[in-house]
């Protein structure tokens, strides 16, 4: 052994790195070491209900499963999402509905632009933008118009994701508050090492007794 080898718990891994980590996190589907020495050598993860397997063996939350955002590493998360748009609007790739009048208008109004994409300057045309929306929506602050439901419903909707901002939730006692204040988790999911809250927020700060394996 080196003499600058870390020496480790009796329940602690020792990483590749020297860094020691509890033996628990050994193969639990995340990488804690840097060099990610604690996932080497593993038998596959195996999901829990409350997770989606991933086409690659990955497990995620089941809530980030067609939210718009790839948290697969394959992106499989995201494939096979059915389109809740009418035939008079499109659907952006994190599944925002905009009006098919908004295509090639010269604005972006798709979060990723693909409202904007393959447009010739012959089908592009500069249109005034309504300056409300209707009484049942809300009107995104970087423009565009989503439904007063969607609104602080813990996911982006607007392109912006204004309608996230300054959400404030009451959560019942056995329940978290994530930190974006825009939705409640059950408080048995706090620091079980799947992230539920969209910013990640349930598993900080978490210290080596309040970290389980799922």
């Amino acid at each position: 052994m080196c003499l600058d080898e870390k020496t480790c718990g009796p329940h602690e891994f020792r990483c590749k790195d020297n860094n020691c980590i509890p033996d628990h996190w050994r193969c639990d589907g995340q990488s804690d070491c840097s060099d990610n020495s604690d996932e080497e050598n593993c038998k596959p993860v195996t999901c829990n209900s409350k997770n989606f397997i991933c086409a690659n063996g990955e497990c995620i939350s089941s809530r980030f499963r067609c939210d718009g955002d790839f948290d697969c590493t394959d992106n499989s998360d995201e494939r096979g999402c059915e389109s809740h748009c009418s035939e008079d609007q499109f659907q952006c790739l994190n599944h925002l509905c905009i009006s098919v009048k908004w295509l090639c208008d010269g604005q972006e109004d798709c979060k990723t632009g693909e409202d904007e994409a393959n447009c010739s300057p012959a089908n592009t045309v500069m249109t005034a933008r309504p300056t409300s929306c209707a009484q049942n929506e809300y009107v995104c602050v970087g423009g565009g118009c989503v439904s007063a439901g969607q609104r602080c419903d813990g996911q982006n909707d607007c392109s912006d994701g204004s309608d996230e901002v300054d959400c404030i939730r009451e959560c019942k006692e056995d329940e978290f508050l994530c930190r974006n204040r825009a939705h409640c988790v059950p408080a048995r999911w706090r620091c079980d090492r799947v992230f539920d809250c969209l910013d990640q927020s349930d598993e900080d700060n978490c210290d080596q007794d309040l970290r389980v394996v799922v």
